[in-house]
């Protein structure tokens, strides 16, 4: 037989805790097998604490040439996570971010996880924009084995942009591309003001339009492609280059 001791939360996962073990109720006791079975458990990440118990079906002590045992695996389950905290966010609003983090209460603690989401958190800033955005977390211990995890963002300074560049625009300049678009480029006053900010949603609308403009000027077969975003070393400023592929120019017959 097969048991497990110290199970709470996951008491009614006990069928699939069995799937996880390479000894079987029924099949031989090998102890390189219950020595798999102690890693496979712990990679799991569910556990902080793992041992096994052997007795023969008399209640004696076991060994390979036993005929029948009881294996008991005593288990200390990760701490269960109370509530999921998210601080210091003020650009980016409180649902995108939980839009993002899949990390949630009354499941049990997986660091590799909960660090897993704190780079969420930043590839979501970074997709705003913000690229100097620093997220960290923080665990709280409470009572009864339960945690409180807590992201906390540090949004620092908005990345200004500095140049937009256009690369294979022969037949219209870059000020008239520039002008149907609502990324500008930044000056002294853009963290003040919001202007010369990056921000992703705005980018992408402007990729569209400047292929639509190039259409209505006759451009049929125009193409916005691979826009090159380049930082600066302190990320405090970018250049923005944008690559066109304006083809041949038709006029109605």
């Amino acid at each position: 037989k097969i048991k497990f001791e110290g199970l709470k939360t996951l008491a009614k996962n006990e069928g699939y805790i069995k799937s996880y073990l390479k000894t079987q109720e029924g099949g031989p006791f090998i102890m390189s097998f219950v020595k798999d079975d102690i890693k496979n458990l712990f990679e799991k990440k569910l556990f902080s604490d793992i041992s096994v118990d052997c007795v023969t079906i008399e209640n004696k002590d076991c060994d390979e040439t036993s005929e029948k045992v009881i294996l008991t695996y005593i288990l200390k389950e990760n701490p269960t996570i109370n509530q999921v905290v998210i601080q210091g966010n003020n650009e980016v609003d409180l649902e995108d971010i939980e839009g993002v983090v899949d990390v949630q209460k009354n499941t049990l603690l997986n660091i590799s996880k909960v660090q897993l989401n704190v780079q969420k958190i930043i590839d979501l800033y970074k997709g705003k924009g913000l690229f100097l955005a620093d997220v960290t977390f923080k665990l709280e211990t409470l009572e009864d084995n339960k945690v409180d995890v807590k992201f906390i963002i540090d949004e620092n300074a908005k990345t200004i942009i500095k140049n937009i560049t256009f690369i294979g625009n022969t037949s219209i300049n870059d000020g008239e591309l520039k002008k149907v678009m609502l990324t500008k480029e930044g000056g002294f006053f853009s963290n003040l003001t919001d202007s010369g900010i990056f921000k992703a949603e705005d980018f992408e609308r402007d990729v569209q339009v400047l292929k639509l403009y190039y259409q209505e000027k006759g451009f049929l077969k125009a193409n916005v492609s691979n826009p090159e975003i380049i930082l600066s070393k302190d990320k405090k400023q970018m250049n923005i280059v944008i690559y066109i592929t304006e083809g041949n120019q038709y006029d109605f017959g």
